[in-house]
């Protein structure tokens, strides 16, 4: 098929013009607060991202300096040693919707045919990212609540609000509750999502019989993704498997965070483990700023503090976005709760986000464009392509100055 529509003259000059400035990082940032908040280094690389923490002082003390001389031994210091994560997202325009457009001497009606598909790529990934960001490096996108149609034929209930992870046509694998991938990697379909009830529907049950405890990850993904706020604030639960090359159980509050407080206050709740945790986490010697909770939670917490009201507007690291935070005072002063769709009920992260970095080797995503376009063929393929990739990882120089609340309420 002849193909005039577009070209290096005008769409790659359309597409560079168009997604840069703050366009990416709005499209990518709306609905996701996590992403949009943290601190971002896209100017990395190497095999390995390497940053150093230092997570005891220096031992030469002593009421008299022969004391303190004699008590001199270096710091507790270690590096970790991070990996890169991949990710990709394929946009694609098939030909008849490309010829039609040129044949009826609109270009304009293809243009809103590209616009639409590679925005619609930038907010799938950045959504990916999202998901990874709060979880532990499985790829868990759903942890299965019961049997394969236990409750609704044809379903399967996943935990609260973990049915916003999925969208119809995923294709998706199981792993036991250990993270080991069950029949070698057999797929399933989403064929339906029920986020007001967290079910999801699926085009047949695995060879294993999906029951709870079972995670449902996008085929692929399996083991294989960024390691999160789950991996890296873990607490007093934390094992002694090197993690980015430390033993975390030497000191596990300074390697593997906070542990999070319950709330036991009534008619308090959410107010009272946010304040209580982050008294914990200021011993050791943490300041927080920033809370996240899911956003039934956050509608619980505005109704603790209605008579006080005290909100806050804090703007993404970059683009237009912003988010509307409700000020909780505590012993480090006032720390600002977002809503955040990611973060499941009856939980939170308490994090001081000037220890946090999400790292890349270029902006994230990027749009591959290595041979001077956006756009791509392929001989078995009837649509043009457009991809779009990352490498990148999450990175918490210091834990201890963080927590997960595991049991908020």
């Amino acid at each position: 098929m002849a193909f005039t529509a577009t070209t290096s003259t005008n769409y790659a000059d359309f597409l560079k013009e168009l997604y840069r400035g703050s366009t990416v990082a709005d499209l990518c940032y709306d609905s996701n607060a996590l992403m949009a908040l943290l601190p971002k280094n896209p100017n990395t690389g190497g095999s390995k991202y390497i940053k150093p923490i230092k997570f005891s002082f220096p031992n030469g003390r002593g009421a008299t300096y022969a004391t303190a001389r004699a008590n001199v031994s270096a710091p507790s210091r270690e590096r970790w040693e991070m990996d890169w994560t991949n990710h990709y997202v394929i946009c694609g325009v098939d030909n008849k919707a490309i010829e039609l457009a040129s044949g009826a001497g609109n270009d304009g009606a293809f243009k809103d045919l590209l616009v639409d598909e590679v925005d619609s790529g930038h907010m799938a990934f950045a959504n990916d990212v999202e998901i990874e960001l709060h979880e532990d490096g499985t790829g868990v996108r759903g942890v299965a609540t019961e049997a394969f149609g236990g409750t609704v034929a044809g379903y399967v209930g996943v935990g609260a609000g973990q049915a916003s992870n999925f969208d119809v046509g995923m294709v998706l694998v199981h792993l036991n509750a250990s993270n080991v991938l069950l029949d070698s990697g057999e797929e399933a379909i989403v064929t339906e999502v029920d986020r007001a009830n967290d079910r999801i529907g699926l085009d047949a049950d695995f060879t294993t019989v999906l029951a709870a405890g079972q995670k449902l990850v996008l085929s692929g993904d399996q083991n294989a993704k960024a390691k999160g706020l789950k991996a890296w604030l873990p607490g007093s639960g934390v094992g002694a498997t090197a993690f980015n090359g430390i033993d975390r159980t030497v000191d596990p509050t300074r390697l593997a965070g906070v542990d999070g407080v319950k709330g036991t206050l009534s008619g308090l709740l959410i107010t009272d483990a946010l304040v209580q945790t982050t008294a914990q986490i200021i011993r050791q010697g943490g300041r927080p700023n920033m809370a996240l909770v899911s956003a039934a939670d956050w509608a619980d917490l505005a109704l603790e503090t209605e008579a006080r009201g005290r909100y806050a507007k804090i703007d993404a690291t970059e683009g237009s976005v912003s988010f509307s935070g409700i000020d909780v005072a505590t012993g480090a002063g006032s720390v600002p709760v977002i809503a955040d769709r990611h973060t499941q009920d009856d939980q939170a992260f308490v994090l001081d986000t000037r220890k946090i970095e999400l790292y890349s080797t270029a902006a994230l995503p990027s749009m591959f464009n290595r041979d001077g376009s956006f756009y791509h063929r392929e001989k078995t393929a009837d649509e043009l392509h457009f991809y779009l990739y990352g490498f990148y990882g999450l990175s918490i120089q210091e834990p201890g100055r963080c927590s997960w609340i595991q049991d908020l309420y």
